[in-house]
Formats: C-alpha cells, structure tokens, sequence
C-alpha cells in the first residue's frame, strides 16, 4: 500500500488535473451561453422586426377607412404615410395597392471575448397588398419577400433622400426646369432618374419625377411627387421640400 506521502502526492496531482478540466469545462459553458443569448436576442429582434411591420399596416388601414380617399394618388399617400414605404404601385385591374417597405431592429451579440459585445441589425422585407373587398372597408394581406425589389426599395429612397436634399439646396427662384433636370438626374450610377412635369406658383414649386434603379439588371421604376415651398415662418426663403409616391407621372 502507498504510505502517506505518495497518497498526498497522488491528490495533489488529481487536484492539478482538475484545473484545467474546470477551466476548460467553464469556458465551453461560457461559449454556449453566450451563443444562446446571443441567439435569443436576435429571434426577438426578427419578432420585433414583424411587429413593426404588422403595426405600420394596421395604422394605415385604419387610416383609409377614416379618411375614404377614393383617387388613386390620395390612397397611396395614406399608405406611405403610415408605412413609409419607398415602392407603392397600384393595379387598376385588380384594384389592389401593393407597397414594399423594409423594417428593422437592433440587437447586442454577446461575445466571450476581449472585443465585448457586438452590434448586429436584424432587416425583413415585407410587402403589404391593400384592397377593398366588396368597395366596403380596407383590408391588407402582408408577406414577407425576400427579392431584388426589396434592395430596389431602398436604392429608390436613398434617391429619392438625395434629390430631395439638392432641391432644398437651391433658391426657388433659381429652381428652372434645367437645374431641376440636374438635380434629379443621375443619383448612384443607377438608371437616370427622368423630369416629367415642372408647375410653379409665386412660393411653391411642384415636380414629378420617375425615380429609377436597375440593381438585379431589370429596371424598378417608381414615380414621386416632389414638393418645395418657402418656409414663412422662419422669415426668410428657406426651401421645404416634400415627397411623396405617386400613381403615375
């Protein structure tokens, strides 16, 4: 039998070989708490990212059935109003008002390591068809979509953001049909966007322009009307421009 010296030995020896099996054992729970919570986090942000979508529908459709707008223009412009969306079409045939918008929600990985924890964005795509069965009240069917519209939707907005900030830049009395063709031509390298119609008034001057992108090689076309008036309230000529999707141009 080992005396006592080679039993103390021996337990020392277990206890060392422990260590690194603690050590190792902490470290893998570490990871996978850390991936789990992580992965929790982002199902609630896709969550989140469906509210979102579900709400904005439902705060348009409430709103069409308060308002009863019956042209085509005046109901899109409910519908981007309440949803923001940067692609509202209208099909005749159908009667129906087709708008894709793209929503979002951040959340936090949490990450076993030095760097800490890191910032990530969840972005679902949706498409949101409003109709009115029978001519009664709105109803809206939503699906989420996974397609080059959904990127063309945002490369329309980002256009649509940038022509917006040129005519503000510009004096309304220097807003001529030339300066305007300039201002809503070429955006990103895309499709050039075209000027259809230019109407002016003494403090206001109202555009439409067919906003244009070609990402997946097929053009997506949206028409916008775009707005500039002088602010009166601040005192001087400081351009407001507004914008909003447009049934044809």
């Amino acid at each position: 039998m080992p005396g006592p010296f080679a039993r103390t030995v021996s337990n020392c020896c277990l206890a060392l070989l422990m260590i690194p099996v603690a050590l190792l054992t902490w470290f893998w729970f570490e990871v996978w708490h850390s991936d789990h919570v992580t992965a929790e986090r982002e199902r609630a942000a896709t969550r989140s990212v469906a509210v979102q979508a579900h709400e904005a529908s439902d705060r348009a459709t409430r709103a069409l059935n308060s308002a009863r707008p019956t042209a085509p223009d005046a109901v899109i412009a409910v519908i981007a109003r309440h949803t923001e969306a940067p692609l509202v079409t209208y099909d005749p045939a159908r009667r129906t008002y087709t708008a894709v918008a793209s929503w979002t929600a951040d959340y936090t990985s949490e990450s076993f390591s030095l760097n800490g924890d890191g910032y990530n964005q969840v972005e679902r795509c949706f498409t949101l068809v409003f109709q009115r069965p029978g001519g009664t009240v709105w109803a809206v069917r939503s699906a989420e979509r996974h397609d080059r519209l959904c990127s063309s939707g945002t490369d329309i907005a980002y256009d649509v953001t940038l022509i917006r900030s040129r005519i503000e830049g510009v004096p309304l009395a220097d807003l001529t049909r030339t300066e305007l063709a300039r201002a809503v031509g070429s955006t990103r390298g895309h499709l050039p966007n075209l000027l259809r119609t230019v109407r002016r008034s003494p403090d206001t001057v109202v555009v439409t322009v067919l906003v244009r992108t070609d990402p997946g090689g097929t053009p997506v076309e949206q028409c916008y009307g775009i707005t500039s008036h002088v602010d009166a309230t601040v005192g001087r000529a400081v351009n407001q421009v507004i914008s909003v999707p447009l049934a044809t141009c």
